[in-house]
């Protein structure tokens, strides 16, 4: 496995670079507010397959390095949001979005958000700081539209619903999350208890990365 890092200031020149293996739904550039963009830069870690054609991943290192960012921060929370608008129903409320994990004893909170027309979205909020690496394993990689929020505070407020209303977009029954507007939640009012947010990039076959997206000024915090 070879390991790349790479910084990127200009996200909107670079796009091609860090969106590659992305669908451009997920960051939609004619939706974006280009003068925030601006302000944003992008950190990125790569594990990439040595041999041709293979999947060949020591997937313990890339959750090892994971495990030493959350680390280095006081609070790190994934977020995360089903992808299914279906009518509510009091089973899948009460299961929520964890019921099929393997690990036990996970420190979560379960979220719904209603929408208009009788249907509603599940979503969790998962303290990552309590997890072991094997739990840490299954939650990054089998967790639905999710990505992490990382903080220097021990106290700062997660609005998960407001979240689910700005961040999400519905087609039929599927819901996909808009990586654009998660940073703009996070980022446009210049919250300081928010250091760095946090998505798996990648095609999942020939390269996994961590891309670690912050404010420009924040840059001293690492």
């Amino acid at each position: 496995m070879k390991i790349k890092n790479k910084i990127y200031k200009d996200l909107l020149e670079t796009y091609e670079l860090w969106n590659a293996w992305k669908p451009d739904f997920t960051f939609p550039l004619d939706e974006v507010d280009k003068e925030f963009l601006s302000k944003i830069q992008l950190e990125e870690v790569s594990f990439c397959s040595t041999i041709k054609g293979e999947d060949f991943f020591n997937y313990e290192l890339v959750v090892n390095e994971f495990s030493k960012l959350i680390n280095e921060y006081k609070s790190s929370y994934l977020l995360s949001f089903g992808y299914d608008a279906l009518n509510k129903n009091r089973l899948r409320t009460y299961k929520g979005l964890t019921h099929s994990l393997k690990s036990k004893n996970i420190d979560s909170t379960n979220y719904e958000f209603d929408c208009d027309d009788g249907r509603s979205i599940l979503g969790v909020k998962i303290n990552l700081k309590l997890l072991d690496n094997l739990s840490l394993d299954e939650v990054l990689f089998k967790m639905p539209n999710n990505y992490i929020v990382l903080s220097e505070s021990n106290d700062f407020n997660i609005p998960f619903l407001k979240l689910m209303k700005n961040t999400l977009t519905i087609k039929d029954n599927i819901v996909d999350l808009n990586f654009n507007c998660v940073l703009e939640q996070w980022f446009k009012n210049n919250d300081k208890d928010i250091n760095k947010v946090v998505r798996i990039g990648g095609n999942g076959n020939t390269e996994i990365s961590i891309q670690k997206f912050s404010l420009k000024d924040n840059e001293g915090n690492t």
